[in-house]
């Protein structure tokens, strides 16, 4: 099978800096919540929006992305309305679609999705459970996403935009550009914690290396009721 053409190439090109983070808390993180749920933040997520929305670094933000569904969107409100910029939306860094683990619970299920993480560290990555998408089927898909931020950005002359994802979609993605596809390296990324940000400078490069990994600095002070 032919590979897609690297979308950090070519006449569109990201900006020199990118900011990625994962949605604030769903109401239900007990559950796998795949590209199947639409779910709504819950009570936490939402204080968590706010508290993501507070950072200092975000005021040279111009450019504001979602994927669409609404944990993702409900994130981004808080910083939208504080900046005064509209959201928009490319619907390719959806959450991974997971089949028959959507709406089963993490502490039953999460054995079957570690063995599909095991088959993707031994380079099989078509490998997948029933109804989801495998590795190779979401990395393709986020290749397209990242080639219609370049036109965005481009269009919009946008300098530092930031997109709200989703936890796995995040992860290949960073798997990618960090370790060249590498998915025995998946674990030294850590986990994906809700509203968890990383900053890329340069990110048009083949190859990153994220300025903050992760990082939850917003939620120092944050003190969930």
């Amino acid at each position: 099978m032919k590979e897609p053409a690297n979308p950090l190439s070519g006449l569109y090109r990201l900006p020199e800096t990118l900011c990625l983070a994962r949605h604030a808390e769903s109401a239900d993180p007990t559950v796998f919540h795949g590209f199947e749920s639409d779910i709504e933040l819950g009570n936490q997520g939402f204080r968590q929006a706010k508290a993501f929305a507070r950072r200092e670094d975000f005021a040279d933000v111009d450019l504001l992305i979602s994927s669409g569904q609404r944990r993702s969107l409900q994130t981004l409100e808080p910083l939208a309305e504080r900046l005064g910029l509209e959201i928009h939306i490319i619907r390719g860094f959806h959450e991974r679609k997971v089949g028959i683990l959507q709406g089963t619970p993490v502490s039953t299920s999460s054995g079957l999705f570690s063995q599909t993480r095991k088959d993707w560290s031994l380079g099989f990555k078509d490998q997948t459970t029933e109804g989801a998408e495998s590795y190779n089927e979401v990395k393709n898909r986020v290749n397209i996403a990242i080639l219609d931020l370049n036109i965005l950005c481009n269009n919009k002359g946008a300098k530092k935009p930031l997109v709200i994802s989703h936890g796995l979609t995040l992860k290949i993605l960073l798997v990618e550009r960090i370790f060249g596809g590498d998915a025995a390296r998946w674990d030294e990324l850590g986990p994906m914690q809700n509203t968890a940000l990383w900053t890329i400078d340069k990110p048009h490069l083949p190859n990153w290396t994220p300025r903050n990994l992760g990082c939850l600095s917003h939620l120092t002070e944050f003190q969930p009721n």
